[in-house]
Formats: structure tokens, C-alpha cells, sequence
């Protein structure tokens, strides 16, 4: 390699990639790559504060909630659209998993996974049907995939997707993660093809996407702006909090039934005291088991807020407008 190229490719990676402020782990910038304008929300998983987890409209399955109130009610730093709904029944498609229960089984797709120790995982319907998605405190399954191994994956009737409004072009969101550690949530609000929408992730870094409810359902908030504003009432999202203090104070709004299940946790830890948990030291459940890749990567490539490798892929700008 030629002297000088090493400084100027990390330039490169330096100028395309978000930066976490002092204090933050959720971040947002507008990016483009071949005309396609998306707007990221990166969260920062390495951070044992961090929280990310479905949630349901007010009452429960069955019914929908406006974007606008799903939000003020949850106070979340950052939130997207998530799986798709049945527009006359209301009942979501994938299967949902809050706080290690399964809240709504669903009938299709790929999964959004975080395990009990904070681990993302992308997981086939059936693998999770398989071992009732134990292990997993998060689990949102949508669809169809569209990167996997870092490799493009799209297969949507293979994975039970046949609605022909799935192939056109469409507004579109979705879920992914990379390399070194961070989940995106991705909206595109011009209409573009799945193909499109896998290609833009790709060169996001992307190892692993899902497909997320789109079109007039396309919907991202951070830190008190709409982003994007969906033209219909949603029955669940996709929410992720900065701190423990955060998610305590409001996640006995994620579900009707939280209050319920809420009470009867506590009822069990303070009857195992030595393991007892309060909302007021949430911070237990966020700690996480060591990381591989911490020992076997270098410095820079972990610790870098987000590991954009490609050039053609440009921020525009680090604040929603």
C-alpha cells in the first residue's frame, strides 16, 4: 500500500460515520448512496445502559395507536415502525417478545433477537417456534431478510411473504446490524425496491437486515423529532432507551398486560432477596457477558462509533431536520 493510504482511507471512514457525543450511545444522521436518501438511527450496543424492545399499541394486539401518541406515551430516545399488521384485523404478522415473553405469535419472517446477556441475533421463524425463544428478551419478527452474513439474502416467498405490495416500490424501514456492534434502524422515505433497500445496508456495513413495515406505515423518531410520519395509525414499534432510568420509567407502557408482569416480578425477586432487582438498579440487567471480538480486533476497529467501510456512502447531515 502506498504511504499516505492509510490516512486517507481513515479519513474517508471518519467523514461517512456518525459521531456519539459525549455521554450519548444513540445517534442519527442523513446519508446517501446512489440517489437513495436514508435517514439512520445507530444504537450503540457495546453500551450495557442501552435498551431496545418492542412495544404495543395502548390496548394491546388487535388494536392501533397513532405514531404520535405510541411515542409520547413511551418517551423513548429513538423509535421506528415494526412489523407488518393485518390492516383489517390488526393483529401483527410476526411473533413479539417483550421482557422475555412472548406478548404475539405471528405467522411469518425473520427475527430481530437481543438474548437475555444484551447479544443481537437474527433468527428464522421457525428456529425461535423451535426453542420458544428462550434466552431472548427482545424478539420482533418481520421480514423478509435482506442481508445475511453480510451478504445480500432476499428469498420473501420463501419465508411466507406473498402480498404483491412486498415486491413494488415503497417507502421503506428496516432493522440491521453490523460488525462492531450496532443496530441501525434505516427509513427511506423516496419508493424503492427491496433490492434497493438491501444494497443501501450492504453499504451501511450491514452483516445482518430485516424488513421492516413500510409505505404509509414508514415511521422514525429521535430525540423529539418525527423523522418520518407515518399516514396511518401503527400497532407496534421498535423502541430503544439511553439509560436504565429511561427504560424503568417507561417500560410498564410497552404492553397492556407490563404492570401485571411487572408485579409479579417483583413478587419473585423479593422472595430470592440476594438477587433482588428494583427499578431504581436496572443497571444488573444490562451488563453483559465479555465480548469475543474484544480480544480478537483491534482497538480502533471496536471502539470506532460505526465501522463505515465504504466511501461511496455519504453523511449529509448529523441532526434530523
Amino acid at each position: 500500500m502506498k504511504p499516505g493510504l492509510p490516512m486517507l482511507f481513515t479519513t474517508l471512514i471518519a467523514l461517512a460515520a456518525p459521531q456519539f457525543a459525549l455521554g450519548e450511545n444513540i445517534t442519527h444522521a442523513k446519508v446517501t448512496w446512489k440517489q437513495i436518501t436514508a435517514n439512520v438511527v445507530y444504537v450503540n450496543m457495546d453500551s450495557p445502559n442501552v435498551r431496545v424492545t418492542p412495544a404495543l399499541a395502548k390496548k394491546g394486539t388487535g388494536s392501533s395507536e397513532s405514531f404520535r401518541s405510541m411515542v409520547d406515551r413511551l418517551h423513548p430516545t429513538a423509535a421506528i415502525t415494526g412489523t407488518f399488521f393485518c390492516t383489517r384485523s390488526l393483529q401483527p404478522t410476526g411473533d413479539i417478545v417483550i421482557e422475555g415473553k412472548r406478548m404475539h405469535s405471528g405467522c411469518v419472517g425473520t427475527a430481530l433477537c437481543i438474548t437475555d446477556d444484551g447479544q443481537v441475533q437474527f433468527r428464522t421463524l421457525k428456529d425461535g417456534r423451535s426453542s420458544g425463544w428462550q434466552g431472548c428478551r427482545t424478539v420482533i419478527c418481520a421480514g423478509p431478510t435482506l442481508v445475511r452474513d453480510g451478504k445480500m439474502a432476499l428469498a420473501p416467498k420463501a419465508e411466507g411473504f406473498k402480498d404483491p405490495e412486498i415486491f413494488r416500490r415503497k417507502p421503506r424501514a428496516a432493522v440491521a446490524y453490523t460488525s462492531n456492534n450496532k443496530l441501525l434502524m434505516v427509513t427511506v422515505s423516496r419508493p424503492i425496491l427491496l433490492s434497493d433497500l438491501a444494497g443501501l445496508l450492504l453499504h451501511l456495513g450491514a452483516s445482518d437486515a430485516v424488513d421492516l413495515d413500510g409505505g404509509s406505515s414508514t415511521a422514525l423518531y429521535y430525540r423529539g423529532s418525527m423523522i418520518n410520519r407515518p399516514t396511518r395509525s401503527l400497532t407496534n414499534l421498535l423502541v430503544a432507551y439511553e439509560t436504565p432510568e429511561q427504560y424503568a420509567a417507561y417500560r410498564s407502557q410497552l404492553a397492556p398486560d407490563m404492570p401485571t408482569m411487572l408485579a409479579r416480578s417483583t413478587h419473585e425477586r423479593a422472595s430470592r432477596p440476594a438477587t433482588a432487582l428494583s427499578d431504581g438498579a436496572l443497571i444488573g440487567m444490562f451488563v453483559k457477558t465479555p465480548n469475543p471480538r474484544l480480544t480478537q480486533t483491534p482497538y480502533w476497529d471496536v471502539y470506532r462509533p460505526f465501522a463505515e467501510r465504504r466511501s461511496d456512502v455519504q453523511t449529509i447531515s448529523a441532526r434530523p431536520e
